[in-house]
């Protein structure tokens, strides 16, 4: 969509420097649908740099980079064929159609293969649990029944379950 209305931007800006010079035509710099593409550009680039900056924290930049590249430059094109009606002159024959979607799929493919291989999820980790009279101590993450985190509270909570700890290795011996 930014890419769309920069091209709009260009062509009211082309058409501002011809009357400039003479040539025929209105003067956009006067209309408000010229402001009115600037501020929708605006923010429509303000958008795809915030939707950028949260996928650069949730994904590897050197993966998501190029995705975000090639989805960009893939809706810009059809965005611009479409409306522009680029793909309806002259120019853009019928014999080119194959070799604009061989194109197209050939970004996807080399940006699939990009892609990182994905990581084997990982079973459950065992925790040692220690349960005492005043809920769950002794555990190192995870929601224990005293609202620490399964962490103790208090320092009588840790004495306990450090005894039990020594308790339990003289009984091993």
């Amino acid at each position: 969509q930014s890419t769309l209305q920069a091209k709009c931007l260009s062509e009211l800006l082309s058409q501002a420097v011809r009357v400039y010079h003479g040539g025929p035509g209105g003067q956009p710099l006067s209309e408000w649908f010229t402001y009115f593409t600037l501020v929708l550009w605006l923010s429509t680039t303000a958008f795809w740099l915030y939707r950028m900056n949260k996928a650069l924290a949730l994904f590897d930049p050197l993966f998501i980079i190029p995705v975000l590249q090639v989805f960009w430059t893939f809706f810009a094109t059809m965005n611009g064929g479409i409306y522009f009606r680029e793909f309806f002159t002259e120019d853009f024959k019928h014999n080119d159609v194959p070799g604009f979607v061989t194109g197209i799929l050939v970004i996807f493919i080399g940006v699939y293969l990009l892609s990182p291989e994905p990581k084997l999820k990982e079973g459950p980790k065992i925790k040692e649990v220690t349960i005492s009279g005043k809920g769950i101590v002794g555990t190192s993450g995870g929601g224990g029944v005293d609202g620490s985190g399964g962490r103790a509270s208090n320092g009588a909570g840790k004495q306990q379950h450090q005894q039990h700890q020594q308790q339990h290795q003289q009984q091993q011996q």
